[in-house]
């Protein structure tokens, strides 16, 4: 009993948690999608982020419908009037004529395309910097909420694949498109059927490579994570159970205790994963309405440029909007890639 009180006396001091920084979270969001994301407390405000976001996507539509609808217009009129010069020429004139159409259509759309892809570039790259910051934070939340395992795993996994995709994106897949552009153009231009195959076959590699990259993630996350996540669950309700027994009474106490703390390492896990949502959401939405608005009109062009007697041109015009639809892809598998990061380091451990 003496030896018990003296202990008391000599450890009756205050106990101080280091707690988790979430300033450095909200440093790290890049300046294009502070205004959007709003801050970290107010991320359970969904409603007024949502009206943040129809507004920003309205006003994209706005900004960017008319110039685009502008230049799909002019590669139909382009296509139109070269339909009309090859009904009135002689044998060789439809394939000067296609060519001079190719190349109009080439300087009308083209020269965007490179901003187009250089804006796609910046947003994957921005994400994967701020994931380099959030998936620190979620881990070390996770950690504390007694998920030890699975949150290294989650995070080294997410870390690798968002590696790798980058690396892909940056040296395979943008070049890819670059030559898809070049290869569709030369076709359509000089009517080389192997060059069509050429682009066909980089079409496919791209798409590939972000398919099979989003569905090994997706399937290494969920099942390392399910396998770890496991122990993590046994390995809670061993602790808990030997707490309670060894000490009777006061292990209640701090089994009660330790479950507090859980939970609120649990809310602030949830608030990093949903603010990391909408901020992905930020990043990804500006781009994506823009391309978008790109692909549509061209396929549209494309599809009114089939009707008329110039398979080339029509080609040329479906092979741009393709392009486009391949960059919607890549923005959207890197933003689907960290919602799946996210969802999967939000889950709980129950134990």
């Amino acid at each position: 009993l003496i030896i018990v009180l003296v202990m008391l006396l000599i450890l009756s001091g205050t106990c101080y948690a280091d707690g988790l920084d979430t300033h450095e979270v909200e440093n790290a969001v890049p300046d294009d999608a502070r205004e959007l994301a709003g801050d970290l407390d107010d991320a359970g405000d969904a409603q007024a982020f949502f009206e943040r976001m129809g507004d920003t996507v309205k006003q994209k539509f706005m900004d960017n419908a008319g110039g685009i609808l502008k230049k799909a217009v002019s590669v139909v009129i382009v296509a139109v009037m070269c339909s009309i010069l090859s009904l009135f020429g002689g044998d060789k004139t439809p394939e000067l004529v296609t060519l001079c159409g190719c190349a109009a259509i080439t300087m009308l759309c083209v020269s965007d395309t490179n901003s187009y892809i250089s804006q796609s570039t910046k947003v994957i790259n921005d994400i994967s910097a701020f994931s380099k910051i959030l998936l620190p934070a979620m881990c070390t939340a996770s950690a504390a909420c007694g998920e030890i395992s699975s949150a290294a795993v989650r995070y080294a996994a997410s870390a690798m694949f968002m590696d790798v995709f980058i690396a892909l994106a940056q040296n395979l897949i943008v070049p890819f498109i670059y030559a898809y552009l070049a290869v569709s153009i030369a076709s359509a231009a000089f009517d080389n059927p192997s060059l069509g195959s050429v682009s066909k076959l980089l079409k496919w590699a791209s798409t590939s490579l972000m398919t099979l990259l989003s569905l090994g993630f997706t399937a290494y996350i969920g099942v390392s994570s399910a396998i770890a996540s496991g122990g993590d669950k046994l390995a809670s309700k061993i602790a808990k159970t030997t707490i309670s027994t060894v000490l009777p009474v006061v292990g209640g106490i701090i089994s009660d205790a330790a479950s507090s703390v859980v939970a609120g390492a649990e809310i602030v896990k949830n608030t990093l994963g949903a603010f990391g949502m909408i901020v992905v959401l930020a990043l990804c939405i500006s781009p994506m309405v823009v391309i978008g608005l790109n692909y549509l009109a061209f396929k549209a062009a494309g599809a009114f440029t089939s009707t008329l007697k110039l398979p080339q041109i029509a080609s040329l015009t479906h092979s741009i909007g393709t392009a486009f639809g391949m960059l919607l892809g890549l923005v959207g598998c890197c933003g689907v890639m960290m919602f799946m990061s996210l969802i999967s380091c939000m889950r709980a451990v129950v134990g």
